[in-house]
């Protein structure tokens, strides 16, 4: 298996600024920590986070990271040192989910990323809501109820 030393650009899908982002991968890809992959954490029978890669790896917390600071079912950019049956992982960043915010005292918000800012979008009603969805097909949402 032939290393690549070369730096692949990792795509931010975060809520960082590019800036702040590209800090927080060059600080944690090193030597053993080079593959980049979006991962989402479930937690086991024994009530540890895991996660899986598309050919079935697992995917483990590395042990500098804090496990309390990883959310169940939220994807996470990571970086990866792979071995034969598992991977560990160092967590860059959580990624951006666009998200759908009801409150009764200020309504209908959609918070999404438009060509790398943070949009908030106050929306009248459902079925604005609804058109404002199938015009920036997104493919998941997040629903926060206050």
């Amino acid at each position: 298996m032939s290393e690549n030393n070369e730096s692949k650009e990792v795509v931010n899908k975060s809520s960082l600024q590019d800036d702040k982002f590209k800090k927080k991968v060059d600080e944690t890809i090193d030597d053993m920590f080079v593959d980049t992959k979006e991962i989402t954490f479930t937690k086991n029978k024994e009530n540890k986070l895991i996660g899986r890669l598309s050919n079935g790896k697992f995917v483990l917390l590395n042990k500098s990271e804090d496990e309390s600071s990883v959310q169940e079912g939220i994807p996470y950019i990571c970086a990866l040192r792979h071995f034969e049956k598992v991977a560990f992982a160092k967590i860059i960043s959580s990624v951006f989910m666009p998200r759908i915010i009801y409150s009764s005292s200020k309504g209908i918000i959609l918070v999404y990323k438009k060509k790398g800012s943070v949009v908030q979008e106050y929306i009248k009603n459902t079925n604005d809501l609804k058109d404002k969805i199938k015009e920036l097909k997104f493919e998941k949402l997040m629903l926060i109820i206050r």
